[in-house]
């Protein structure tokens, strides 16, 4: 396999407009790929700017992709807060999605992945979705063989924000797949005020 020492990405991207997002990982999104082996050592990825982004050690979007026998131990740090007080409305964007692997996914397969990274994300009015593997899953995803052993935070004002061990929010109809997954890590969720219990995955 692949390891790969003091990975740092630092997402200075600004909001571009609706629906305009960006994506930070080893690789920003992946397209039909495959991708495995990969051992990520030790890495951080931070973003201040952007209440549009996806970010995953491996990858911050996949789509149509199989990510196999990937090792990460990058953290992940998100703050934002919208500067004129606005906060997310639906014309803006998703929201922060971020994964231990993979931030969000598309007809995707995950198997014999683990992560040992911390995800805490603080965010003004920014949704968030946040998991261990995935943190936004859509259709035909499938998470097999998995495992996260790291703590996760979400603070935010958004209350429709979620936060799972394995895989945070889902955006899917069918074709969804998790088995053999587990997950030893703490997750601390607090909306607004009141702390929001946790759902584990």
């Amino acid at each position: 396999g692949y390891s790969i020492l003091n990975m740092t990405i630092t997402d200075k991207s600004a909001y571009k407009g609706p629906h305009m997002y960006q994506y930070a990982g080893l690789f920003s999104m992946i397209d039909g790929a495959t991708v495995k082996n990969i051992n990520l050592i030790t890495g951080k990825i931070t973003s201040k700017t952007n209440p549009c982004l996806k970010a995953g050690a491996v990858s911050g979007l996949s789509y149509d992709s199989n990510v196999s026998n990937c090792v990460s131990k990058v953290n992940i740090v998100y703050e934002y807060g919208y500067p004129d007080g606005s906060g997310y409305t639906t014309a803006s964007c998703i929201g922060f999605d971020a994964g231990g692997i993979i931030g969000t996914t598309y007809n995707t397969k995950i198997n014999q992945c683990g992560n040992f990274g911390q995800i805490k994300g603080t965010g003004n009015g920014v949704p968030m979705r946040i998991g261990g593997i995935t943190g936004r899953f859509s259709d035909n995803t499938n998470l097999t063989n998995c495992f996260n052993n790291a703590d996760h935070s979400a603070n935010t004002s958004f209350v429709s924000s979620e936060l799972g061990g394995i895989a945070g929010g889902q955006f899917a109809n069918s074709g969804i797949i998790i088995r053999n997954c587990y997950s030893k890590g703490k997750l601390f969720c607090t909306v607004g005020e009141k702390e929001k219990k946790p759902e584990l995955s």
